[in-house]
C-alpha cells in the first residue's frame, strides 16, 4: 500500500446508474450554487434606479441564457432538445412573467433592494404545491431558483464560472447539474459526472445517454470522501463512485475501460452495415435530429434516414418567427446532405414546457400548459405558422423523400384538418407555379394514451404511425419526469406500457401501414428485443446509439 493509500483509503459509494460506462478522472467539485444575497432598505426616491437595475439584470439574463441555447445547440439530438427547451422556459421567467411582476412589487412596495426583492419572490412562489395558483410554476421550482441565483450573480455582477474550469477528462462532481450546466458538458473535455441528486430520467440523466458520458447520481454523502487530489472513478453501468481507488483497482477499472473503447472502436466499424437479425430480417435504423450540429454525427452513425426532425430548433432562441424561405434552406441543406435517404419533418410542436419567445406572446397564460395548447393542437389554432410549414415542407419535397410527422395528436379530426390544409396549401404553390414534390406520407406521433388505447380508429387516418415514448410515458404514467418527487415512478417497463405499445403494432400491421418507434426506448439495447418481438421493423434515434443497437439486433433471432 502507498503512502497516498494510506492517507486517503479508497472509498466505494453506490447511486443511480444514469449513464452506463467507465472513467477515470481528476474529481472536480463544482462551485457552490449558493449566492450570499445582501439586504438593505432604500428611500422612495431610489426605487427608479432599484427598478432599472433589476431590468437590467433580466436583459443581461437574457442574453445569457439566449448564448447557453446557442452552446446547447450543438449537443446530440437528445440532449439539445431538453436542454434547449429548458432553457426555453429560464428565457420566460427572465422576461414578462409573474417573477418579475412580483419583483417589481415587492421593490415599490417594500423599498428593499432588488437582490432581496428576488429571493422573497422566489421563495414565495415555491411554497407548498398545493399552496400555489400557477400549476406551470409549481412544476418549475428549480427553474425559479436556478433562474433567481442567475439574476443575483447578475445584481451583484458575480460570474459565475462551473463547468468551464473542468480539467480535461475531469470527474465533475456537483449537487446538481443545472440546464445552463448542461450546455457546457462537452464529452470531448469531460470524462463523465457524479451529482448528489437526480433521477434517471431527468433531463439530465437523458443528456448524459445521449452524450454518452459515464454518470452516476443520488449519492449524496460524496463531498466527505473528497480531497485536493482525489482520483475518481465513474462506473455509470453498475451505478458505482470509487474515490481514491487502490492500485488494484485501478488496474481493474482501466482494463475494463480499454475493452469498452475497444468494443465501441468495433461497432463504429460495422455502424454502415444494416441491421440484420441472425434470421436475415432487416430492420431500417434512422436518427433524431435536433439542430444542424446533428447532421455531421448522422452522416457518420450508420443511419439509413432521419426519423425524425424537430422542427423547434428554428423558432428556438428568437423573438422572430423563420420565414417560409427561411425554414425551405434549412430544410433543403438536409435533405440535400442526405443524398437521397429518406426524412421524416414532425411539424412544429411548441407549447407545454417547451416555450418559443417568438409564440409565447400569443398564447395565453395556460393553468396547465401540458395539457394545454401545444403540438398540433397549436399549430392549428394559428393557421399562418402551419401553412407556414406546409409551404417549405412542399416544396422541399421536390428535392427528395420526405414524409410528415404530426405531434400531440388526440383527435381524428385533426389528421384530417392538417389534410386539408396540406392540399389547400399545395394547390395553391402549383397555381403560383411553384415547384413542390409529393409527400410520401402523413404520419401520426402515438404519445398520448388518447392514440395509443384505440390505435385502430387512428391507424385508418395514417400513412405511419410513430410511437414517441418519452410522452407515452408520462401521459399514461401521469409522471413528469423532470419531478424528482415522483422520477422514481417514471417506468418505460411498465405493463401498460408495453400493452399500449404492442396494440399500436398491431394495430398498424393490420391497417397495412409502417409502425416505427422513435422515442428513447428507441435507443435502449435493454429494450430492443421487446421492440422487435412486438413487430417493430424501424426505429429512430440518437445518431450515438446507432451502431450500439445495430450491433444489438445483429445478435437477435426472430
Amino acid at each position: 500500500m502507498t503512502a497516498l493509500e494510506t492517507l486517503y483509503p479508497e472509498e466505494v459509494l453506490d447511486g443511480i446508474a444514469l449513464s452506463p460506462g467507465i472513467s477515470i478522472g481528476e474529481g472536480f467539485m463544482l462551485e457552490s450554487v449558493a449566492v450570499e444575497t445582501p439586504f438593505y432598505s432604500i428611500t422612495p426616491e431610489m426605487v427608479p434606479s432599484e427598478l432599472s437595475r433589476f431590468d437590467i439584470a433580466c436583459a443581461k439574463a437574457h442574453k445569457q441564457v439566449t448564448k447557453l441555447q446557442t452552446k446547447a445547440e450543438t449537443l446530440p439530438a437528445e440532449a439539445a432538445d431538453d436542454i434547449i427547451m429548458l432553457l426555453d422556459v429560464h428565457l420566460a421567467l427572465v422576461g414578462e412573467s409573474r417573477l418579475t411582476r412580483g419583483v417589481h412589487e415587492r421593490i415599490k412596495a417594500q423599498h428593499i433592494n432588488a437582490e432581496q426583492a428576488v429571493m422573497q419572490e422566489i421563495a414565495q412562489l415555491s411554497k407548498p404545491f398545493d399552496a400555489m395558483e400557477d400549476s406551470y410554476l409549481a412544476g418549475r421550482v428549480k427553474d425559479l431558483e436556478d433562474v433567481g441565483r442567475r439574476l443575483v450573480r447578475n445584481l451583484l455582477e458575480r460570474k459565475y464560472v462551473a463547468l468551464k474550469s473542468v480539467p480535461v477528462g475531469g470527474i465533475v462532481l456537483a449537487e446538481e447539474i443545472t440546464p445552463a450546466d448542461t450546455a457546457f458538458m462537452n464529452p470531448d473535455r469531460i470524462g463523465g459526472f457524479v451529482t448528489m441528486v437526480g433521477g434517471r430520467q431527468s433531463h439530465t440523466g437523458i443528456m448524459a445517454r445521449s452524450l454518452m458520458l459515464p454518470a452516476v447520481a443520488g449519492v449524496p454523502n460524496m463531498p466527505m470522501h473528497m480531497h485536493e487530489e482525489s482520483l475518481v472513478i465513474v462506473d455509470g453501468t453498475e451505478g458505482r463512485v470509487i474515490v481514491n481507488p487502490s492500485e488494484e483497482t485501478l488496474a481493474s477499472y482501466k482494463e475494463k475501460r480499454d475493452a469498452d473503447k475497444l468494443y465501441q472502436k468495433r461497432l463504429q466499424t460495422r455502424a454502415t452495415e444494416p441491421a440484420l437479425t441472425k434470421d436475415g430480417t432487416h430492420i431500417e435504423i434512422e436518427a433524431n435530429f435536433s439542430s444542424p450540429d446533428d447532421l455531421e454525427r448522422i452522416l457518420v452513425s450508420g443511419a439509413e434516414g432521419i426519423g425524425l426532425i424537430r422542427t423547434e430548433f428554428m423558432f428556438i432562441g428568437r423573438d422572430d418567427l423563420p420565414s417560409v424561405q427561411e425554414q425551405y434552406d434549412t430544410l433543403a441543406q438536409i435533405v440535400l446532405a442526405m443524398n437521397g435517404k429518406p426524412l421524416t419533418i414532425r411539424t412544429l410542436d411548441i407549447g407545454g414546457d417547451k416555450i418559443s419567445p417568438a409564440i409565447q406572446g400569443r398564447i395565453v397564460h395556460e393553468q396547465n400548459p401540458a395539457l394545454g395548447l401545444r403540438g398540433i393542437r397549436l399549430t392549428l389554432a394559428m393557421p399562418d405558422l402551419m401553412v407556414a410549414q406546409c409551404t417549405a415542407i412542399l416544396r422541399v419535397a421536390a428535392l427528395g423523400s420526405v414524409k410528415i410527422l404530426l405531434p400531440m395528436v388526440t383527435q381524428v379530426e385533426e389528421v384530417r384538418q392538417f389534410r386539408q390544409i396540406l392540399a389547400e396549401t399545395a394547390t395553391r404553390l402549383q397555381a403560383e407555379k411553384v415547384t413542390i414534390g409529393p409527400v410520401d406520407g402523413i404520419g401520426i406521433m402515438v404519445e398520448t394514451p388518447a392514440v395509443a388505447i384505440v390505435p385502430d380508429l387512428f391507424a385508418q387516418e395514417a400513412d405511419f404511425l410513430s410511437i414517441g415514448t418519452n410522452d407515452l410515458v408520462q401521459y399514461t404514467l401521469a409522471v413528469d419526469r423532470g419531478n424528482e418527487l415522483v422520477a422514481g415512478l417514471y417506468d418505460s417497463n411498465h405493463a401498460a406500457i408495453r400493452k399500449l405499445i404492442e396494440q399500436t403494432i398491431s394495430a398498424g400491421h393490420k391497417r397495412g401501414i409502417p409502425v416505427t418507434v422513435c422515442g428513447e426506448l428507441a435507443g435502449d439495447p435493454n429494450f430492443t428485443d421487446f421492440l422487435l418481438r412486438a413487430g417493430v421493423r424501424s426505429l429512430s434515434m440518437s445518431a450515438a446509439h446507432v451502431p450500439l443497437i445495430k450491433e444489438r439486433i445483429r445478435n437477435i433471432n426472430l
